[in-house]
């Protein structure tokens, strides 16, 4: 079984990539900042672990750290960064 970070679960689109990777037999990992901790994607049944980073426009550091520790902890093979079109500047 293969394992998936999915960044942006506050947003449908990361919920609806989530819902498909599940179909396929998918581990799925949910990311998001602190500040949307309670989205309700955490609760989904296709989302096997919810975990919040720092936010990357504050602490880019920490963020890319929280990622990289979070992809070799779950021994991750695939990242798919989602984000609203504002972060994606």
């Amino acid at each position: 079984m293969k394992t998936a970070i999915i960044t942006g679960g506050k947003m449908t689109k990361a919920y609806v990539v989530a819902k498909h990777l599940k179909q396929v037999n998918c581990r799925v990992i949910m990311v998001e900042t602190n500040k949307y901790w309670m989205v309700a994607s955490r609760f989904s049944s296709c989302v096997d672990r919810f975990v919040t980073v720092p936010i990357p426009e504050q602490d880019e550091i920490g963020y890319y750290t929280a990622i990289k520790q979070l992809a070799e902890e779950e021994k991750a093979d695939l990242f798919i960064p989602v984000s609203s079109p504002i972060a994606s500047i």
